[in-house]
């Protein structure tokens, strides 16, 4: 049961977007990177690669392969990776060495009428945080005419009458992650912010890093990854009070 929960939430918490033409190129965002314990994910077309981080300073590559079809994005759920290829949510459990190996498919699910198959979304506990991103360019399948670049705020506590909270309206929404009472949300071109959710009807904002251009924002145990197009930022945020930069890394 526990497995299987697990998976529910998870189909819940991610999205990705589908591509008819393999000459397509997305022309905005998608997930790219996940954490689980000490190990990294990342994610490009058809090629999955894990990184060992225990040393944030020497970030060490231990695996890289081709898996049989194109990943869109990817997200992490205890200690289960998930991959989504357009269609359907594969689960790949982690062996000793951090390696991900394939173990489960699940359908994707939505439930918010703004929502398309290239939306991301973050869950914890009864709450689900849905960034609408711009998907307004040539030749997308996921355009919509209003709500772009918005946080949505559920309570799924009945996961099939889900409750609106509130909106959050941003520039560039491309990644959203929840750890506890913080929320954590690239706006692209305006870096990354960092919310307190204590009332998920009123998001207040705590923290904005607008520097440099943002993608990824990925969270394990007290410690922040933001991706960018050209680096890598890490902060340690395990003192709210006293967040952190702690690396950077070029790409």
């Amino acid at each position: 049961m526990k497995y299987i929960s697990l998976f529910i939430f998870c189909a819940l918490a991610f999205y990705s977007c589908s591509y008819p033409e393999d000459n397509l190129e997305p022309k905005t965002t998608y997930k790219q990177t996940a954490t689980i314990g000490d190990f990294m994910y990342q994610v490009e077309a058809d090629l999955l690669s894990t990184f060992d981080i225990t040393d944030p300073n020497n970030i060490k590559m231990v695996d890289e392969r081709r898996l049989s079809f194109r990943i869109e994005s990817l997200t992490s759920f205890g200690d289960v990776l998930f991959i989504g290829s357009g269609i359907s949510l594969i689960s790949f459990k982690i062996n000793t060495a951090g390696v991900p190996v394939q173990d489960n498919v699940v359908p994707q699910m939505t439930f918010s009428p703004d929502q398309t198959v290239c939306d991301l979304m973050a869950v914890d506990n009864n709450l689900a945080f849905v960034a609408l991103i711009n998907h307004n360019a040539p030749n997308q399948i996921c355009t919509r005419s209003m709500n772009d670049n918005t946080i949505q705020v559920y309570n799924i506590a009945t996961l099939s009458n889900p409750t609106l909270l509130s909106s959050l309206v941003l520039t560039d929404v491309k990644d959203v992650a929840v750890d506890g009472v913080l929320l954590f949300v690239s706006d692209g071109t305006n870096g990354f912010k960092i919310y307190n959710l204590s009332d998920p009807s009123n998001l207040v904002e705590l923290y904005s890093f607008d520097d440099f251009n943002t993608q990824d924002v990925v969270i394990n145990d007290g410690m922040l990854i933001v991706a960018g197009s050209t680096e890598l930022r890490q902060y340690d945020y395990s003192d709210i009070s006293d967040i952190r930069e702690i690396s950077r890394i070029e790409l």
